[in-house]
């Protein structure tokens, strides 16, 4: 009488994860929510992926929506988060306990009024100047708070990207040359033609420079304009401004590694470098593709379909060799 075999169905666990993970990769983090439940170990994968990314200002597209909510929550899964957007309403004004229970965070978004308190701005300070693993930070804060409060260094010595929200700034772009890896630089607000080009040139390793004109711009006389769009740096684009929402869900695509406004104007960079676009692009370039392959020359449309842009917007991350 022969023994039948039995067979081991299960995958060794380093693939079964990997299949867990590339699920939750097609079909989005709400996908995690579902297959915690299938077993302990999906579970313990499942958690890094559903607090990486915390956007408290629009918590019903977070998994991880009620970690500030929850203080045992926040204690317990704040080491987990890598990006976490929040404003003042959105935490309570509580923002040590918030961020001191996020040590590992690599990208911030902080949004805060106009009418935001010198009191609460010094209390501040420390706290954003103590985060050394801060890479990437979006700030909407009081005017003056930008060189007292972010640009201190030898603080954020390993920001990279920058994106401030102003309506000027007058003779202050100089802190800028300050950060050492300091790489992309993002303004929305107006600034002048001369500010631009010191600015690109005492701050040589910049790599990009996107500036987004306020209201103001498109009423100001017809030769300030025409003095922005004269310099003559491929470094610097002019991108349209978008509404809040917009702003929220670009800054959420970037945070799980999909097309952004940084990865859309690294895209124009590369285009213009190699003489791809047929026709001189708006002023203001509308944050879109749509009319990008009728703009493009044959080499240029090789270039742009190879890309797979469609699958970029689904949030797969962009190769731009």
């Amino acid at each position: 009488m022969s023994c039948a075999v039995v067979l081991d169905p299960r995958l060794p666990l380093d693939v079964e994860r990997m299949i867990f993970e590339l699920a939750v990769s097609q079909h989005g983090m709400k996908a995690s929510t579902q297959l915690v439940l299938i077993a302990k170990r999906v579970r313990e994968w499942m958690l890094p992926l559903m607090f990486r990314v915390v956007n408290q200002i629009w918590p019903s597209r977070s998994p991880g929506h009620r970690l500030i909510d929850v203080p045992e929550l926040l204690q317990s899964r704040g080491p987990l988060v890598q990006h976490l957007m929040i404003d003042d309403y959105s935490v309570n004004g509580s923002f040590q306990t918030v961020l001191s229970s996020c040590p590992n965070i690599c990208n911030l978004a902080i949004y805060l009024p106009k009418s935001y308190s010198e009191r609460k701005l010094y209390n501040l300070s420390p706290i954003l100047q103590g985060m050394k693993k801060l890479t990437r930070l979006s700030a909407s804060l009081p005017e003056a708070s930008y060189v007292d409060i972010l640009i201190q260094p030898p603080h954020f010595s390993n920001l990279t990207h920058l994106e401030m929200f102003l309506a000027s700034w007058e003779e202050r772009w100089g802190v800028l040359t300050k950060f050492p890896k300091l790489t992309h630089v993002s303004v929305e607000g107006n600034m002048r033609a001369h500010e631009i080009v010191k600015l690109l040139d005492d701050c040589r390793h910049l790599e990009l420079l996107i500036v987004v004109p306020l209201s103001g711009y498109f009423h100001a006389p017809q030769s300030e304009r025409d003095a922005l769009h004269a310099v003559e740096d491929n470094r610097l684009v002019f991108l349209e401004p978008l509404h809040y929402v917009d702003v929220l869900f670009d800054w959420e695509k970037g945070a799980h590694g999909g097309l952004d406004s940084w990865v859309f104007a690294e895209l124009v960079i590369v285009a213009r470098a190699r003489g791809y676009f047929l026709t001189r692009l708006p002023n203001c370039i509308p944050r879109s593709f749509d009319d990008w392959e009728t703009n493009l020359n044959e080499e240029g449309r090789q270039w742009f379909f190879e890309l797979q842009l469609k699958d970029q917007l689904k949030g797969a991350k962009c190769e731009l060799l």
